[in-house]
């Protein structure tokens, strides 16, 4: 069996790690950080299979949501089999903590925090893959200049956990997500909803609104998110942005305690035309990139629909 390196230890990487070490290979995993600090951990945390559009991609989602079923099985991590609700009013992350620990015990993964890899080839390994984000400078800087991938910002709150253990349940969406998620691009009314927004609600499109909440372990509500499209992107998030998705949440959902705890944002790897990126840039290197803001729902699937003996 091959030897394998992998560098990035975000749910791409992992995944990777997952794939090939379950198939007997031996695995090596090399991430920067103390811990991954990337995307990975700064979205909604979710398997949302609904959000791919229907043919290869949501096929592959379907697949990843197996997979995830038996890490997570295997791992005892616990999971909440909600699915998600979504309403129409009118007619138009924890696991990502865990699992290197159960791939060192169960599929002995040798993981390498805070080692930075500047050239692959100190890795000395049979093949390598890279998973590194929206990093598009310290490995193979000319090859993602010239790829059309670029970054993503978006902006997300935490409530405080819930009092007396309420459950929300399946994770909410309203009309802003399916006009958002090209999935939902076959509605006859899709049109009608999308010139409806346009006109009514333009800062929404402007700052690539949508609003979702989705419920955590211990009970706090994940809200979100925002899309800012570019390289050289702001640290500084808009406090505009964080109004505009609370006001619109309000419109469709009322929790027990809607105070928000915590507010940050995410960068991610997006193309522009492309679900996501596989780049060979030296015989036995891959880049596995641009999965956009479904990382958690695709790593898996991506990764077994990628795997080479």
């Amino acid at each position: 069996m091959a030897d394998i390196s992998i560098v990035g230890a975000g749910i791409l990487g992992l995944a990777h790690a997952y794939t090939y070490a379950s198939r007997g290979h031996r695995v090596r995993v090399f991430e920067r950080s103390p811990r991954a600090e990337g995307a990975s951990i700064r979205n909604f945390g979710m398997i949302w299979p609904i959000g791919q559009p229907a043919g290869a991609m949501h096929d592959m989602a379907l697949r990843s949501r197996a997979l995830w079923l038996t890490v997570l099985d295997q791992a005892g991590l616990p999971y909440q089999p909600n699915g998600s609700l979504h309403l129409a009013y009118f007619d138009d992350e924890e696991a990502l903590a865990r699992l290197p620990a159960f791939l060192a015990e169960r599929y002995g993964v040798e993981f390498h925090w805070r080692y930075a890899v500047r050239n692959v080839a100190d890795l000395r390994a049979d093949r390598v893959f890279i998973c590194s984000g929206h990093d598009f400078e310290t490995l193979y800087p000319e090859l993602f200049a010239g790829s059309g991938l670029t970054r993503c910002k978006l902006q997300m709150l935490r409530t405080v956990p819930q009092p007396n253990s309420w459950r929300l349940g399946p994770a909410l969406a309203a009309g802003l997500t399916m006009r958002f998620y090209s999935s939902f691009a076959n509605c006859p009314s899709m049109a009608t909803l999308r010139r409806r927004f346009d006109e009514t609600m333009p800062a929404y499109g402007r700052w690539g609104i949508h609003v979702m909440a989705s419920q955590a372990a211990d009970g706090a509500i994940t809200l979100g998110d925002s899309h800012e499209y570019g390289l050289a992107l702001s640290i500084f998030n808009r406090e505009e942005i964080d109004d505009l998705i609370l006001a619109y949440l309000d419109r469709f959902a009322r929790f027990p305690d809607r105070s928000i705890a915590e507010r940050w944002h995410g960068i991610y790897a997006k193309h522009p035309d492309k679900p996501y990126c596989v780049f060979h840039p030296e015989p036995a290197v891959r880049i596995v990139t641009g999965l956009g803001g479904a990382g958690m729902t695709l790593s898996f699937g991506l990764a077994d629909t990628l795997y080479e003996a």
